[in-house]
């Protein structure tokens, strides 16, 4: 019995052939149009910035160019004493007017508006940047009307990565099939019976990632016996959600603001790798803080719809020993990854042990 495409009339074949063609033909030219556009902004403006044609502007507006399509206006000084007033800012792609900084988030409301930044839905949000904060700036000094938000270090290593992704494939292209035609005949002798045999690297392999997991989950249990200590101790206080512009990467980051028991304001900035599943269905979220040290400041996991790290670290370390007792017959091989392992997590406890050092030797806020 044939396919479903093949039982279908030749001119129906030939219209989905078509419409399929069209699509693929249409992300294409989407997805080019998008690398030229940024490759063009990168090329005219990057060479501005290490040229030092750089200030720091103050946004005066916000234009609406058409639906979901945002422009900031923005005000600066150049290093002439040249004043430029109410300027487009090019390279921008906001599709929703600023946020208001000063109106407090309920959590909820604070997960789902940062959870529209990410998405790739059709109501993805990106709001505009607020009137009346400042942000650095990349301009041209000849062209008035010329403007961009200064690159960033994550613009440079996005381009980086971009350009060796590239690189590789079109690196690919050529090499591969040469590779596979030329060395094909002895590829398989060498995996399963030359001089190194391909399980040596896969458990060299291993024994690299154990060692940094090792590591990350040392730093992690002793982060959290010191959090478990401070609200022990008392050092808790009840944190609202917001948000706040960083004006030297030109975007809003969410916060968690409060108030230590001494009366000092302070914020948590939550970062593009904070767990948002830590946060309660509710207006506000205990903080745990230290007094020493203003760097440390995390919230509670009381509501919290994640794991603790210590059942983390358990469910870890028993799919580890089921892993473990799987490959006994390869337990000979197996003691290098356990013992970098084992080395990883004693570097994780002594360098959790030296930050710990410092933040105890700190004065008393």
């Amino acid at each position: 019995m044939g396919s479903i495409f093949e039982l279908m009339p030749e001119w129906v074949q030939a219209g989905l052939i078509a419409v399929l063609c069209g699509l693929f033909v249409l992300t294409i030219c989407s997805a080019i149009a998008s690398i030229f556009e940024w490759g063009r902004n990168l090329i005219r403006f990057l060479p501005r910035q290490w040229a030092g044609c750089v200030a720091m502007a103050t946004i005066t507006g916000c234009r609406q160019d058409a639906d979901r399509c945002y422009v900031p206006l923005v005000s600066f000084t150049t290093r002439r004493g040249e004043l430029r007033a109410a300027v487009p800012v090019a390279g921008t792609d906001y599709t929703d007017p600023p946020l208001r900084l000063d109106q407090p988030y309920d959590l909820r409301q604070l997960r789902e508006e940062v959870y529209r930044w990410e998405s790739d839905e059709a109501d993805a949000r990106a709001p505009a940047p607020p009137i009346g904060e400042t942000a650095a700036i990349v301009y041209d000094p000849i062209h008035p009307a010329a403007v961009r938000f200064r690159f960033t270090r994550v613009d440079f290593l996005m381009t980086l990565a971009f350009t060796l992704l590239v690189g590789f494939i079109s690196l690919g292209w050529w090499i591969v099939p040469w590779v596979v035609a030329s060395a094909g005949p002895w590829i398989g002798r060498w995996v399963f019976s030359g001089p190194t045999p391909l399980l040596a690297y896969v458990v060299t392999g291993l024994a690299s990632v154990g060692f940094v997991l090792g590591f990350a989950a040392a730093a992690t249990l002793l982060k959290y016996a010191r959090h478990r200590s401070l609200e022990r101790r008392g050092h808790v206080a009840p944190a609202s959600g917001g948000f706040r512009w960083n004006p030297h990467s030109a975007q809003y980051e969410p916060v968690l603001t409060f108030t230590t028991r001494t009366g000092q304001p302070r914020q948590r900035i939550l970062g593009a790798s904070f767990d948002y599943t830590r946060l309660p269905h509710a207006a506000t979220v205990n903080i745990i803080y230290d007094p020493h040290d203003e760097d440390f400041a995390e919230p509670s996991y009381d509501g919290a719809h994640t794991v603790r790290p210590t059942s983390m670290m358990i469910i870890a370390a028993s799919v580890a020993l089921l892993v473990l007792v799987a490959m006994m017959p390869y337990l000979v091989l197996l003691w290098l990854p356990v013992t970098i392992i084992a080395i990883g997590f004693g570097l994780g406890v002594l360098a959790a042990k030296a930050r710990a050092t410092r933040w105890r030797s700190a004065p008393v806020a």
